[in-house]
């Protein structure tokens, strides 16, 4: 096996899991660009994204969610806006990026004190999601270079600082 695997060669959900489970990365459709996902508790396979992507250690790499994810396992509670937001797009195009409460064991990079967190609009990764947990995730082109799907800008990225929203990257969601 190759250390990336295209989504043609995956039969079903059951084989994205066991190969996640394997320390594989995986190149899937999500609901905005096509991403590569891991396991993040495997380094190895953290690895693997930042060397296929020439990505610097020091832009670390999101993580997706299940709809029913428990922010206490790993950030600080949502706060009433980041609870409005996320209710109003979740799931969806919009990663919020949250402080960090642990950092359990999650190999996303660089050391930073924040995590930034999407729950996609995508039926086959909720499910995989749902029986999986969450994974590293990121836009399967090389870093610097505009991903190659037309239709999607990726996820809109932002934090919420005293109740009030900063726009971290302008993507498919229009947030004022």
């Amino acid at each position: 096996m190759n250390d990336v695997i295209e989504n043609n060669s995956i039969i079903d959900n059951d084989d994205i899991i066991r190969i996640l489970r394997e320390g594989y990365v995986l190149q899937l459709p999500t609901d905005t660009l096509p991403g590569l996902i891991c396991d993040p508790h495997n380094k190895n396979a953290i690895d693997k994204i930042f060397t296929k992507k020439n990505r610097s250690y020091d832009k670390r790499l999101p993580i997706l969610i299940p709809e029913d994810w428990n922010e206490e396992t790993l950030v600080k509670k949502w706060s009433p806006l980041e609870k409005a937001l996320i209710e109003k797009y979740w799931p969806g195009a919009l990663t919020i990026v949250k402080r960090y409460t642990s950092i359990n064991h999650l190999y996303l990079g660089d050391y930073s004190d924040t995590i930034a967190i999407r729950c996609p609009n995508d039926p086959i990764l909720l499910n995989v999601l749902e029986r999986f947990g969450p994974v590293a995730c990121t836009s399967a082109n090389k870093s610097g270079e505009k991903p190659k799907n037309e239709n999607s800008k990726g996820s809109t990225i932002i934090e919420v600082v005293n109740e009030k929203i900063r726009v971290l990257r302008d993507g498919d969601i229009i947030i004022k």
